[in-house]
Formats: C-alpha cells, structure tokens, sequence
C-alpha cells in the first residue's frame, strides 16, 4: 500500500482514539523527559518541553546565512536562545532535514506528522496529528507554543492522487495551520510552495517570458498541484495585507535530493539521481532543476529569523546553483521544451533555469552543495572503503 503523505489522515474524519490507543500515544519514540503526546482528535494533553538539549551544546551559527538586519539570536546574550520551532510534515523527505539542520542550528523541534511517522533525528518529540481538522490543528500548535511554524505538510508530488483529493486537502492544511500559527501568536511561519506555479510542462505548450526565471515570472498552474501551492502563497498573502503580526515567508524549493539519495536510494519519481543524470528526459518535466534538502533546510532556517529583514509573504526559490544535467540547458530545454528556444540561449554553461539570485542579496543564503560534489563524495567514500 502506497504511504499517506503528511498530514493525510487514513480516512476524511477519523474516529477518536480508543483508550488502547491514548494510553500508547502518552509518551512517543525518542520523547525526553516528561514530554507526553498532543491531542488525538481534541483530548488534550499538554506538550510542555525543555528548552535544552542535555549533554548537546548548540552548534555556532553557519557564516553566510543570517539575514542582513535580522535578530541574531545568539549575540543579544552571548549564548544560544533555543527558539521552538514546530515543523509540520517533519518527517517526510525534505521534513527531515529541515527538522535535523534546525537543531544543529540550536533550536528545539517538535515534529507534527501522521501516528507511526516516528520521531525524526534532532526532534524534540513527534506529535501524531491531524491537519484537515482546524480545531484539531489549533490545539496542537496551542500545546506545543512554538514560537515559529515550518509548514511542509501535504501531498508532496503531482498526480500522486486525484486532482478532487490533492487540491482541497493541501490547500485545507497550509490553511488551517497557518490561521492556528496565528491565532497563538506565532512570531514567524515558513511554508514551502513549488517552481510548478509557473506551468511548464503544460500540455498546451508553455513559453517562459524570459530564462533564467526568477520570482517575479508570471504564474500558469495547470494541475491540481501546481494550483494548490499557488494557492497558497496567495493565501500567505492575504494573512500579511490584513496586518497580520506573524512573519510569514514562501520557499519554492526544486525537486528534493534527500541526503541519502546522494548514495543511490530512490528519488521521488522512483528513479536515481544516477539515473536522472544519464537519461536527460527524466530530469526534463522539471527543468532540470533541484536542490539538496540540506541547502533548502538552511534556507528555511534564515527565513525563519527573517523578519525586520524582508517583508512578509516574500516568495524565494530555493534551487541549486546549477542544473541536474550533464549538457548545457541552452542546449536540452530546446529538445524538450520547444517553447523556450527564444531564450535558452541566455544561459551559459553551467546556468540552472531558476535563478537564486534574490535568496542571496536578500538574506545571504546561496546553497551549498551541487551534483558534482556530492557525487565526487560518495564516490570518494565507496573508493576508501574498498581500499
């Protein structure tokens, strides 16, 4: 059976938890201390969860990715101040790291994720819940009391299930933990979109206006997918302009390489980043772009300090430097993508088709790892362990 993805319940209205069931969910895998289960289907229990980490001192901040004029939590005192932080979909794909790079950044994870989804590593707890029920949701996010939501939560790739399931349950989950991060005062919420709200891959056609496409690009969704996150970034825009005093901020992040894919395990398409190099056409539908979900978790990690430094509802993509391709994209978007002929000549060797260029100037972040030198790695690390 195909797994539900976060924040999927097993059923549309699932029934309240048996006492069997409460009394397994009262202290989760990897919960410290007297960290208990948040509710299941409204019976409350409190989450109350120390804000250090016993014997794992706060690794210094990274150089190169705090916001230009955002708070540095750590130079105020001279010692870490361990913002909560609840990640919603904590342990899917990108989930995981975002949720392991946010600890090693010194702050304290709680992951909300479907029961059975287990505590990811760096993870404070893991609260089973769920996201299409709004009450539900807002007494989750009141027990825990993070001060920032990281919201990943959702059908994650297109035409994974019906386009009449897709749309309303993605678009009825960032809604509904964004208004409850809201309503309990939330300083900062950072959810993630998706490149596909600009529509290659179309059908009907699709001609860029110009390469490389930047945020400002007109967008053409033309699945249920691609219009749920748009959606949803013209939702978090909505929370702003009505003055809302929580932070909030969009990562559109490419297609996901999770560390161990580096090492030859599956992409989400089923495929190996191997594979995808080899065989131009795989990597085609998305423009050849991507993005280690390291690079992308340290992105989220900036955003979420961000206000002060950039307005509320900024939209970035959070691609790699460069394509996941072994040819030049003047050369491959043309075969593939006949309507970007007029402008693929505009990238060099070497250039992605997403730029990454307003991450940079705005918030200092620019990723870090590329095909080549994760690829070089595994390689250096098979030869070693051979030798």
């Amino acid at each position: 059976m195909e797994p539900r993805p976060a924040g999927i319940p097993a059923v549309p209205r699932p029934v309240a938890a048996g006492a069997g069931q409460r009394r397994a969910a009262q202290r989760l895998p990897g919960a410290v201390g007297d960290v208990p289960a948040a509710r299941l289907r409204g019976r409350a229990v409190p989450v109350r969860l120390p804000l250090r980490r016993a014997g794992r001192p706060a690794r210094p901040a990274r150089a190169g990715v705090v916001a230009a004029g955002a708070p540095d939590r750590r130079a105020r005192t001279g010692v870490a101040v361990r913002t909560l932080v609840a990640v919603a979909g904590g342990a899917g794909r990108l989930g995981r790291s975002v949720v392991r790079v946010l600890a090693d950044a010194g702050r304290e994870i709680v992951s909300i994720d479907l029961p059975g989804s287990g505590t990811p590593d760096g993870a404070r707890a893991s609260v089973p819940a769920d996201l299409t029920d709004a009450e539900h949701t807002h007494r989750v996010l009141a027990d825990i009391g993070p001060s920032a939501v990281v919201h990943l939560a959702a059908i994650a790739v297109p035409f994974s299930r019906p386009e009449t399931e897709l749309l309303p349950a993605n678009v009825t989950i960032a809604h509904n933990v964004c208004d409850a991060a809201t309503r309990i005062g939330c300083r900062s919420v950072v959810v993630t979109s998706s490149p596909t709200v600009l529509g290659y891959g179309s059908p009907a056609g699709w001609a860029p206006e110009y390469l490389p496409l930047d945020e400002a690009h007109p967008t053409r969704p033309w699945h249920a997918y691609a219009l749920s996150k748009l959606a949803i970034e013209l939702m978090v825009r909505m929370y702003a302009d009505r003055g809302e005093a929580t932070h909030f901020s969009v990562v559109r992040p490419g297609y996901v390489i999770a560390p161990e894919e580096w090492h030859g395990a599956p992409t989400q398409d089923g495929h190996t980043v191997t594979e995808r190099l080899d065989d131009p056409a795989l990597g085609a539908k998305s423009l050849f772009n991507y993005v280690d979900a390291r690079d992308a978790a340290e992105l989220v990690d900036t955003l979420i300090d961000a206000a002060g430094a950039v307005p509320s509802a900024e939209v970035f993509f959070g691609c790699a430097a460069g394509p996941l391709a072994r040819e030049p994209l003047s050369e491959l978007l043309p075969r593939f993508h006949p309507g970007t002929t007029d402008h693929a000549a505009a990238l060099g060797d070497g250039a992605p088709a997403f730029a990454v260029g307003k991450a940079e100037r705005l918030l200092g972040w620019r990723p870090r790892r590329d095909w080549h030198t994760e690829l070089s790695a595994v390689d250096m690390t098979t030869r070693q362990g051979a030798s």
